[in-house]
């Protein structure tokens, strides 16, 4: 028998389990294996059990350990007196943490990741831990996405739409952008890209909450323009360092750089300067668009135009227009005259007559923007491509070449 070893079962000794919660397990790892050393237990009387996918990193004063780490799935039969359980994130698989904790005959030290209870398995081994520990409650709040007072980020109150500005990127953050979008947004959103230097943050899913893919939608260069929205992908983790979910990036070693907190972050992200008549007159922009109001912002873009466009339309002709206008994998000219087609379509009388030529020339017209940022043979193959799409949608008949003819539209 180990001369550590107490001769109570572990079963009948309240102190013989012991669970810690930590952000950051790996320092919490270290940091028990030192409060262990300092107790005088024995090195061979110390089996470190992983639960995680990769086997835990030591810093170089504790790589004496690594013989006494072993995963779970190689510990069946050993018995240690004192088993320190890196659980990670796995709170979800009793069968493996029931394994894992019987291989201690005296002490078990269980090591929890925070962010496994902001999302909480559906396990009657989390809700047990939930109730015996309701200091886990706080970190959910504390530890919940998104970190809303760290990114200073100020709601508007748009409805139905999770937009923000935030002070501390300098930037707009849209939380919850999935495939369908109010195309408004959309049009506000490019509007601002190509009349500021703001960046735009859009959250693709609510998926969100490990490795966040969430997207900086840059102003892109003139040339890039008929090749459609860039993305930068943008991966979020929550950083212990400064407690909150931070913008990250890979080093040379492949290990996860917190950005917020790391001198090189502006090597990255350079902040654009603002002015707050700036940020005022956009959060203006979103809240007209947002009660509907008719208005067509300067300077006027094509965006700014079919915004005007969109807000003069009735509620049947916006679903009817948002169900055949997509804007996923299209380039910025192709939706624009996409949208502003439709419109003329939507709001003609049935039997109008509707020329490319005039289309073309009245859209090229109506926003100088296009002259100086689009080629005119781009812009009317655009138009007559889209006139195109119509004819097959069944919103127009073709009456000779380039001419055609609006149809009823049916509920």
């Amino acid at each position: 028998m180990s001369s550590y070893e107490q001769d109570s079962t572990r079963e009948d000794d309240p102190d013989s389990l012991e669970e810690l919660f930590s952000d950051n397990p790996m320092e919490q790892l270290q940091k028990t294996l030192q409060d262990l050393e300092n107790a005088k237990i024995l090195l061979k009387d110390i089996l470190v059990i992983y639960l995680t996918q990769n086997p835990p990193n030591y810093q170089p004063e504790y790589r004496k350990y690594e013989d006494r780490t072993i995963s779970v799935y190689k510990c069946r039969g050993l018995e240690v007196p004192v088993v320190i359980v890196l659980a990670g994130r796995c709170i979800d698989n009793d069968v493996m943490l029931s394994c894992a904790y019987s291989r201690a005959t005296s002490r078990c030290i269980a090591i929890y990741d925070s962010l496994a209870f902001i999302d909480l398995p559906n396990s009657q081994f989390a809700a047990a831990l939930m109730t015996e520990h309701p200091s886990i409650k706080q970190l959910q709040t504390t530890m919940a996405w998104p970190s809303l007072d760290k990114w200073h980020l100020t709601p508007i109150d748009v409805q139905g739409i999770n937009l923000y500005w935030s002070d501390y990127w300098h930037g707009w953050v849209l939380l919850k952008f999935g495939e369908q979008v109010d195309p408004f947004l959309i049009l506000w959103l490019l509007h601002i890209l190509y009349t500021s230097f703001l960046p735009v943050y859009l959250g693709k899913d609510e998926q969100v909450k490990v490795l966040n893919p969430y997207h900086r939608m840059n102003k892109y260069s003139i040339e890039q323009l008929s090749k459609g929205i860039v993305y930068d992908d943008i991966p979020f983790l929550w950083c212990p360092s400064c407690k909150q979910w931070a913008r990250v990036m890979k080093n040379a070693e492949d290990e996860w750089i917190c950005l917020e907190c790391s001198r090189e972050m502006d090597l990255f992200f350079e902040l654009p300067h603002f002015s707050s008549e700036m940020v005022q007159h956009y959060v203006q922009l979103a809240l007209a668009l947002a009660e509907n109001k008719s208005l067509l912002p300067e300077p006027i873009t094509p965006f700014s135009y079919s915004l005007h466009r969109w807000s003069l339309l009735n509620e049947k002709q916006r679903e009817q227009l948002t169900r055949y206008c997509s804007w996923v994998d299209l380039n910025i000219p192709l939706c624009i005259a996409r949208f502003l087609t439709g419109i003329e379509i939507i709001t003609a009388q049935p039997g109008q007559q509707l020329e490319n030529t005039y289309l073309q020339q009245h859209f090229w017209e109506q926003c100088p923007w296009l002259g100086e940022n689009v080629d005119r043979t781009v812009w009317n193959q655009a138009v007559a491509s889209c006139m195109g799409t119509w004819l097959t949608r069944r919103w127009v008949q073709k009456k000779e070449k380039g001419v055609y003819l609006t149809l009823h539209q049916k509920e």
